[in-house]
């Protein structure tokens, strides 16, 4: 019975990170990651001359939102970034490109939970707060800084099939696709990571509810 029930509470604490952001405001995580470039790593892309990257995805707004936490998909070998730098840019620039700069800051990475593998690399879900940045309808992109010691943190392809953006200089200079590939995996939701319990306590919780539910149908039987 405990094991049917840890196997129950592991698969639900796996799912959490998608589960705990019921409001997806856009989401380009592909299910099956394809393999991504390091240079969106600062210490890669400091490693190989390529300067100040950013990589960026575009996204459409049909409504006005208010965006909380986002999220990128990254292959790695379990050795996690500390922190992203991000921008939100207008799709006015040349080429329907990053334009008009609307907000920009830093965050922790608040938790990376593995979602699967690819190319015998962890791929990880990294998932970070936004000081509620609120964006009127149009069309916008996300650009992304990895903040990171580590030179083997590759950022995956996403799921559309356009929309990708790379700057060598921190966004002065945008051009069309990231490194060969045409979006980039990123997500957006109208929710605040840090007020989620984490998988491992969901994980626990869970548990630990099964445990009692299993005790009181073994009362009631002996009753």
């Amino acid at each position: 019975m405990i094991n049917r029930l840890q196997a129950a509470a592991a698969a639900v604490a796996l799912a959490l990170p998608f589960a705990a952001h019921a409001a997806v405001i856009y989401d380009n995580i592909p299910g099956t990651p394809d393999s991504g470039n390091c240079a969106f790593s600062t210490t890669c892309a400091a490693d190989i001359g390529d300067g100040d990257v950013y990589a960026a995805q575009l996204f459409t707004l049909a409504d006005a939102v208010t965006i909380e936490s986002a999220a990128f998909a990254e292959l790695d070998l379990e050795q996690y970034g500390t922190s992203v730098n991000w921008k939100f840019y207008l799709a006015d620039g040349g080429g329907g490109l990053p334009g008009t700069l609307v907000t920009e800051g830093s965050s922790d990475i608040l938790s990376s939970p593995s979602i699967g593998t690819s190319s015998g690399y962890n791929v990880s879900l990294n998932l970070f707060d936004l000081p509620s940045v609120s964006l009127g309808a149009g069309d916008y992109y996300f650009a992304l800084q990895l903040v990171s010691p580590f030179h083997e943190t590759y950022l995956t392809a996403g799921v559309s099939g356009s929309g990708g953006a790379q700057s060598n200089d921190g966004g002065a200079i945008w051009f069309d696709g990231y490194r060969r590939r045409s979006s980039i995996a990123v997500a957006l939701y109208d929710n605040n990571v840090g007020a989620v319990p984490e998988p491992a306590t969901w994980a626990l919780m869970i548990l630990g509810f099964g445990g009692a539910g299993a005790l009181l149908r073994r009362r009631t039987v002996a009753a």
